[in-house]
C-alpha cells in the first residue's frame, strides 16, 4: 500500500492521532499536530503527492506543483481534474491506491497556465490605473 511505499505524514487532531494509535493503525505513517498556513507550505514544498478532502488543499497542492490525490467524489476544482493534476478516489481504498498508483508514473504538467499568463501582472496593472485615476 501506499505508505509501504513512501512516507506518509498526516497533520491530525490529537483526540483522532489517539484512536488511531490505539488501533495499531500507524505502520509506516508519521501522525502531527495541525499545522499552520506556511507549514503546511513547507509540507507541500517537500512532499511528493498530496492526499486530501480539503478544497483548499488540493489548490495549494497545484499552486506547489504537486499532484493530488482526492479523498471526495466530487470537487469544486474541476480545472484541477481535469488537467490531470488532481483525481478524484473518494474513499474507496482501491480507487485512492490506483490514484496513487497512477501518480508515480504519470508526471502532470505544471507547466499548464489553468489561469491565463501574466494574471498577477494584469490585476497589478488594472488596480494601478484605478488607483491614478
Amino acid at each position: 500500500r501506499i505508505n509501504d511505499d513512501m512516507k506518509v505524514v498526516v497533520p491530525l487532531h490529537p483526540r483522532t492521532k489517539k484512536i488511531i494509535e490505539e488501533n495499531k493503525l500507524t505502520s509506516n505513517v508519521t501522525f502531527i499536530e495541525p499545522v499552520g498556513y506556511f507549514d503546511m507550505l513547507a509540507l507541500l514544498k517537500n512532499c511528493k503527492l498530496v492526499i486530501t478532502d480539503s478544497g483548499g488543499l488540493q489548490k495549494e497542492a497545484f499552486f506547489c506543483k504537486k499532484p493530488c490525490v482526492v479523498l471526495r467524489n466530487e470537487t469544486e476544482w474541476v480545472e484541477l481534474i481535469d488537467n490531470g493534476f488532481a483525481r478524484i478516489a473518494g474513499s474507496d481504498e482501491d480507487n485512492i491506491v490506483f490514484a496513487y498508483k497512477y501518480f508515480k508514473t504519470a508526471t502532470p504538467n505544471f507547466s499548464v497556465q489553468l489561469y491565463g499568463n501574466n494574471v498577477g501582472e494584469t490585476i497589478y496593472n488594472e488596480i494601478i490605473k484605478l488607483l491614478h485615476t
